[in-house]
């Protein structure tokens, strides 16, 4: 079983060709299921239109049959909080029920060990969180402010946010700063700030991320994209399969979302180690209390390693440093990094999604062709099974065919019923057919369904008599 999608009506339809949706121009350019499935979160959605083709493909002997597909979208949906947590696993439930979760964190540090923020068990309603030493040292409690958005492209505030996960091996650390390219789905035309984060723990092994431009180490992210790996630091040079989370901001931004006052910062390329100090960034809100705020390292200068921390935090400005592990030396210097954050007046969460569930009114089915065999053939009948909702006195099936002595020439001949070209039939339980057919070898159905957007009718199957 095999599908083509649309986002015209049918006017054109679209398959995975392995890199991006391309226009199905021969036979056998479908995907199946999963390979949709797998790539969909990049199907554009300006038309706000979707719809689908089937292929069944059967060995000619036994029938395939598509009994229900199922269709979900998600919608835009995300929020922001804080937790207290120290080196010991402690579970933090969603206020949403996302179908795609991407996390990221800010840490706000306060212990004296360096450390960083370790997620896992990511599923639609929770995660599990806790702060991790490079050495594996306890921890006491401290503040972690955390933002979920559902994986895809946004828009707020009239500004692009991108969300998507990444499963890699791929581990820079100060021996070699390894990285996967990664390119963005939304087209910048403004550098955003990428903030990142470890979502899971398939290795127990200490392990951070890192950014920085796609063509420079040195540099922070581009409109053209970032470079994304595992960040071993001094601490390990390699590391187990994990899955990043990452979202992209336009930096520099001032807005309100929802009654949430909020802004996005590249900071100056002046943010140096813990233990040369606290580097503040002003705010150019105002806010009346300290803001949540989630911080990411834009670029890799130093080649110790390194990872962003929140060391001061109050209403007018965010103190940051870059954060080193204590594994091979105890000194905590490093050189100038920049940072990017986003900061948010108050825990919040969005969703729109709805829950309303409906229908379409209307919708139609057209079969594969189907060969008769050579030599004139004469189509006798043709019923089906139908369920009509008893809730529904709008809803109808009804039913038309075409034939032609070329498979090629189907695409040209009329619909037509038992009175000929135009009509349908609606009898379910058999219908003799127009003798127009008797001299054609190929023959197609059409199925049309008409519902009241609540209760939908359902066909069953379908079957041509011929001789």
């Amino acid at each position: 079983m095999y599908y083509q999608i649309s986002d015209d009506n049918g006017l054109n339809w679209y398959y995975w060709d392995g890199a991006d949706w391309s226009t199905a121009t021969e036979a056998g350019d479908y995907n199946t299921a999963v390979v949709i499935n797998e790539h969909l979160w990049s199907w554009p959605a300006t038309t706000e239109s979707f719809n689908f083709k089937a292929f069944l493909v059967s060995d000619g002997t036994q029938n395939v049959q598509l009994d229900a597909l199922t269709i979900n979208c998600s919608n835009f949906q995300m929020e922001v909080n804080q937790t207290t947590v120290d080196e010991n696993w402690r579970r933090v439930s969603f206020a949403n029920i996302y179908s795609s979760p991407v996390v990221v964190t800010g840490y706000r540090e306060s212990n004296w060990r360096p450390a960083s923020v370790r997620i896992k068990n990511v599923t639609s309603s929770f995660f599990d969180i806790a702060l991790q030493e490079p050495s594996n040292n306890n921890l006491s409690t401290d503040t972690v402010y955390y933002m979920i958005v559902e994986e895809g492209v946004w828009e707020i505030n009239g500004q692009a946010l991108e969300a998507h996960t990444y499963t890699t091996t791929t581990t820079g650390s100060t021996s070699n700063w390894l990285y996967d390219p990664q390119t963005y789905s939304y087209d910048f035309d403004v550098e955003p700030i990428v903030l990142h984060q470890v979502m899971s723990a398939n290795d127990t092994n200490w392990i951070a991320t890192y950014a920085s431009d796609v063509d420079s180490l040195s540099n922070p992210p581009s409109v053209n994209g970032f470079r994304l790996a595992l960040n071993g630091a001094e601490a390990y040079t390699s590391h187990g399969s994990e899955t990043i989370g990452w979202i992209a901001m336009e930096k520099d931004v001032v807005g309100n979302f929802e009654g949430t006052s909020f802004e996005t910062k590249r900071t100056a390329d002046a943010v140096y180690g813990h233990d040369d100090g606290c580097y503040a960034t002003n705010f150019a809100n105002t806010y009346e209390v300290n803001p949540l705020v989630l911080s990411s390292q834009q670029e890799m200068d130093d080649n110790d390693g390194s990872w962003s921390v929140i060391c001061s935090l109050a209403t007018g400005n965010v103190g940051l440093h870059s954060e080193e592990d204590r594994v091979v030396d105890s000194e905590r210097n490093h050189g100038s990094e920049t940072h990017g954050f986003v900061a948010w007046s108050r825990a919040f969460s969005f969703s729109s999604v709805g829950d309303a569930q409906a229908f379409q009114n209307y919708g139609d089915l057209t079969s594969s062709a189907l060969d008769m065999g050579a030599g004139a053939q004469a189509i006798q009948s043709v019923r089906w099974a139908e369920i009509i909702p008893v809730e529904c006195p709008l809803c109808d099936v009804t039913v038309q065919l075409r034939s032609a002595d070329t498979q090629g020439g189907l695409t040209t001949a009329e619909w037509s019923g038992p009175a000929g070209a135009g009509d349908s039939f609606t009898n379910p339980s058999g219908s003799l057919v127009n003798t127009i057919y008797n001299t054609d070898r190929w023959v197609q159905y059409q199925v049309t369904l008409q519902g009241d957007g609540t209760y939908t009718p359902v066909v069953r199957d379908i079957t041509v008599n011929y001789k």
